[in-house]
C-alpha cells in the first residue's frame, strides 16, 4: 500500500483532492469516515488497524506506512497485529 493509493482512500471519503501530506482530520474527517476508512482499509489490503492509528498518523503518507509496517508484523506473527 502506498501513500497514493491512501491518499485515494481519503479523497473518496472526505469527498475532495487529497494529497499525501494531508491531514484526514484537518480536511473534514470525523471519527464516524474514520472508522468506515479502517473498513476499506482492511477489506482492500487486508490489515486491522485500530481508531487510534488513524489519530496518530493522520496523514496518507504516515498511515500508509505505518499500515505497511503492521501488515508485516502480522505476517510474521502468522495473525492480526
Amino acid at each position: 500500500m502506498t501513500a497514493g493509493d491512501m491518499a485515494a482512500l481519503f479523497a473518496r471519503l472526505l469527498e475532495t483532492d487529497i494529497e499525501p501530506e494531508d491531514n484526514f482530520f484537518d480536511m473534514g474527517g470525523t471519527s464516524v469516515l474514520a472508522l468506515r476508512l479502517l473498513a476499506e482499509i482492511e477489506r482492500a489490503w487486508g490489515t486491522a488497524l485500530e481508531l487510534i492509528d488513524v489519530v496518530e498518523h493522520p496523514t496518507p503518507e504516515l498511515l500508509a506506512a505505518y499500515a505497511a509496517r503492521a501488515g508485516e508484523q502480522a505476517d510474521s506473527t502468522g495473525g492480526p497485529r
